[in-house]
């Protein structure tokens, strides 16, 4: 795809930036952070096509989202893992859930975790599919371990993950 056939935003394809603006849109040109109603790219200039009527359905996603995670209804939108829990990853590594956030991605609510390894600045975001049980994690690097292995060899060898390159 050309630079010129680029999309100009990518909708709701990122929680976004926790600041001052709430940024829950990429650009689609330069992979900058793009708030809910914003008509220009701050960093390349490039037209979003953002309405007013985007911005208003996104506030009303954003209304909804807020009602259904009040605190009468917490149990609903609990979080699977909670911080201290050990999570792996789909190369079955190990992780350790340092905090749990639910967000508004599209139209659907997600939890992502965000994990680390004790005593080290190690980071890694995974979402709720992306995490495994341990049982599930000896099977995973024993996959990942094979594919490496063959990728070294100079082998051509199909990744074990099926979203492999969506992932990455």
């Amino acid at each position: 795809m050309s630079e010129r056939e680029k999309e100009p935003l990518i909708k709701n394809a990122y929680v976004g930036l926790k600041s001052t603006y709430d940024t829950p849109h990429v650009c689609g040109c330069c992979a900058e952070h793009i708030g809910f109603d914003w008509s220009f790219c701050p960093e390349c200039g490039t037209p979003t096509g953002l309405t007013a009527a985007d911005a208003e359905e996104y506030n009303r996603a954003r209304t909804e989202l807020e009602k259904k995670i009040q605190p009468q209804s917490p149990k609903k939108f609990a979080p699977k893992y909670q911080p201290g829990d050990t999570v792996y990853d789909r190369h079955g590594e190990q992780w350790e859930v340092q905090r749990s956030e639910l967000f508004l991605l599209g139209n659907e609510l997600r939890c992502i975790y965000r994990c680390g390894h004790a005593g080290t600045e190690d980071y890694r975001a995974l979402y709720e599919d992306e995490t495994f049980t341990a049982e599930e994690a000896v099977e995973l690097r024993k996959a990942w371990e094979t594919y490496m292995a063959a990728v070294n060899r100079g082998e051509f060898a199909t990744p074990p993950d099926k979203n492999f390159n969506r992932r990455c």
